[in-house]
């Protein structure tokens, strides 16, 4: 079961792509100022937090479409039935919580692409450019830099030193990967690309771990 039309489905990664930019030219607009280095990843702004804030909604629409996607499904879910089955179970809560203003959280939808592709999310891993390190933004549901930003959206001034570039780079990598994630549904064997990361094939993860410093 999903929610959108091939057309809506294009029509979003197409905006996902462009918001993604978008972020990251902020971020390197930061980077001019401060290097990035590992001296330098507790350095917060207020420019970090306007990045955070931009990250948080475009993590939960791009979660949505890797969720209800109509393209291709995971080699997981072609032997899994039970897999389209909690997906329509998924869609059903959605519409529930609708009725109440209320969507689906970041756990839902982590939850469910965890257990539905292979490899897992959880696995997801991130090279940096221009740094000899690794992200792996997903690697547990209860992420610091989510956390984060969900306190500088309550409150920013309060949390200001949550808007640290560490942060603003896990959080910058998570879009980063599922916006990768997205578009390859649509451009096939043509990679959206980043300035800043660059998507580890599951083939390559347990090097990286091995060579690169995890940040």
């Amino acid at each position: 079961m999903t929610k959108y039309t091939w057309d809506e489905f294009e029509s979003r990664i197409a905006l996902s792509e462009k918001m993604f930019n978008q972020i990251e030219s902020l971020l390197n607009d930061f980077l001019d100022y401060v290097t990035l280095d590992f001296d330098h990843l507790h350095v917060h702004s207020l420019k970090l937090v306007t990045i955070m804030l931009e990250i948080g909604p475009e993590i939960l629409n791009s979660f949505d479409l890797a969720v209800f996607y109509i393209g291709a499904r995971s080699l997981r879910e072609a032997f899994d039935p039970s897999i389209g089955k909690r997906r329509k179970k998924l869609l059903e809560k959605e519409k529930e919580l609708r009725k109440k203003k209320r969507s689906l959280t970041f756990g839902d939808y982590y939850s469910f692409l965890d257990t539905a592709r292979t490899p897992k999310l959880s696995q997801a891993t991130i090279r940096l450019r221009d740094l000899d390190a690794y992200i792996m933004p997903f690697e547990t549901i209860n992420s610091e830099w989510w956390e984060s930003y969900n306190l500088l959206k309550h409150d920013k001034y309060s949390n200001l030193k949550r808007a640290t570039l560490e942060n603003a780079l896990k959080a910058s990598s998570a879009l980063f990967w599922l916006v990768y994630y997205n578009s390859k549904e649509i451009h096939l064997d043509e990679a959206f690309s980043s300035n800043l990361f660059v998507k580890v094939d599951p083939y390559e993860i347990e090097r990286a771990h091995n060579s690169l410093k995890k940040l």
